[in-house]
């Protein structure tokens, strides 16, 4: 006898593997039809280094998600979140080990960094 899906049991639908450690992530919705993921974390580049960034992933397919941007942070960062401002625009909280917050904007579905607080 075949046993019934359960509803509240979550299913693997996709997977993203590009990074070594995910310190977090937050989802959002960018559009019509559109969410994008956004996950912080820590990944072994070329020249064999660590680095720390942020990678946008549109995940509106969950089973395909594809990176559509990235921001390269210095400090190791640990917490992300994502709001709507009061003027319809997109931002990216982001807490750093230095005891800073990065504050990114979205706009246009293109990744552009705009730093407003950072401590020294």
């Amino acid at each position: 006898m075949e046993k019934p899906e359960n509803p509240i049991s979550p299913t693997l639908v996709g997977v993203y593997d590009g990074w070594e450690i995910v310190e977090g992530v937050a989802v959002a919705g960018a559009g019509p039809g559109k969410v994008l993921a956004y996950i912080l974390g820590e990944y072994w580049d070329d020249e064999e280094q660590w680095r720390n960034g942020l990678a946008v992933l549109d995940v509106s397919d969950p089973a395909h998600p594809v990176e559509v941007g990235f921001h390269n942070f210095m400090t190791e960062s640990y917490a992300v979140a994502v709001a709507e401002g009061g003027s319809g625009q997109t931002y990216i909280y982001v807490a750093n080990m230095e005891g800073g917050l990065a504050i990114l904007r979205v706009r246009y579905h293109l990744f552009l960094p705009l730093v407003l607080r950072n401590s020294p």
